[in-house]
């Protein structure tokens, strides 16, 4: 059971070094894009209006999407 639990562990930290490179751009962007509203806000705000300003725009580009598809009509 420990050996088990061990390999999965293994498995998720190979894993997380793959996706580092992605995952440390990725904190580096939102950092950038966050930042300057730190001086008016909260942390913890800031991070939620931009969490859901990026959730409409994914929205957005869905409907976008599914009004191009000629499949869906």
């Amino acid at each position: 059971m420990q050996n088990d639990a061990q390999e999965h562990l293994t498995e998720i930290l190979l894993l997380l070094e793959k996706m580092w490179p992605y995952l440390n751009g990725l904190a580096y962007q939102v950092a950038k894009q966050v930042a300057p509203y730190l001086v008016v806000a909260p942390l913890r705000e800031v991070v939620r209006l931009w969490g859901q300003a990026h959730l409409m725009e994914v929205e957005h580009q869905l409907v976008l999407l599914h009004q191009q598809d000629p499949s869906s009509n």
